[in-house]
């Protein structure tokens, strides 16, 4: 009867010192199974073999690391014929900025229009430039001085080719000087110029033109412009 006792007492110790020793493993056992991922689906949806549109497809991300992939292929390159541009006169294709000490070789392919070089000084008439004003051509203007008195005495001599003159007294003046188309020049009933002042008649008269002054020396200057 005590042996029956003490085989019973046994059997309960040990399931008391072996049961926890099992129950550990068994709980990680069962943790893993719960665990375990269905390869065969992506989002509870079976997943097939074979060639998949994006939409239907499992997205894979490289890494920027990743060596190159080899790729194959299957269809075919079309290559684009050689652009060419037409001969045109003038094609602007774009804009080129050139450094501030950049030099570019140039080669004219065309003919570039010498212009004649124009000689310093005076020159007559059929060697002169052509200035073109008031309708009509003209050479260049004539200028001449002359010191009025209080005598009247000859400005300018008369002149078929004028077609315009300015009269300028000069600005060392001191008194006013008086002039007139063709006949003796007087103080009374004339045109006058102030000094430092000038007189360009609306209309000119190829006539000669007399000066006055009111008195002493006064000193007048006279451009003619003439017809060629």
């Amino acid at each position: 009867m005590k042996n029956e006792k003490l085989k019973k007492a046994t059997r309960i110790v040990l399931a008391l010192v072996v049961l926890p020793l099992l129950v550990g493993p068994l709980i990680a056992a069962t943790s893993f199974i719960g665990n375990l991922v269905n390869i065969g689906q992506f989002g509870g949806t079976n997943v097939s073999l074979g060639s998949k549109t994006s939409a239907s497809s499992i997205p894979v991300v490289i890494a920027s690391d990743q060596a190159g992939f080899p790729v194959t292929n299957l269809g075919t390159f079309a290559v684009q014929a050689a652009a060419t541009l037409a001969a045109e006169t003038t094609k602007i294709i774009g804009t080129i900025n050139v450094a501030a000490g950049q030099s570019i070789a140039v080669t004219n392919t065309g003919t570039f229009a010498v212009q004649a070089t124009l000689a310093a000084g005076s020159t007559v008439s059929g060697s002169s430039v052509a200035v073109v004003g008031m309708g009509r051509a003209f050479g260049v203007p004539v200028q001449t001085q002359v010191t009025a008195t209080a005598s009247s005495g000859a400005l300018v001599a008369g002149n078929a080719n004028r077609v315009g003159i300015e009269i300028d007294a000069a600005c060392s003046n001191t008194q006013n000087v008086f002039i007139n188309w063709g006949s003796v020049a007087a103080t009374s009933a004339m045109k006058f110029i102030a000094p430092c002042s000038s007189w360009q008649p609306p209309v000119s008269s190829t006539v000669a033109i007399q000066v006055i002054s009111a008195s002493g020396s006064q000193v007048v200057n006279v451009i003619e412009y003439n017809n060629q």
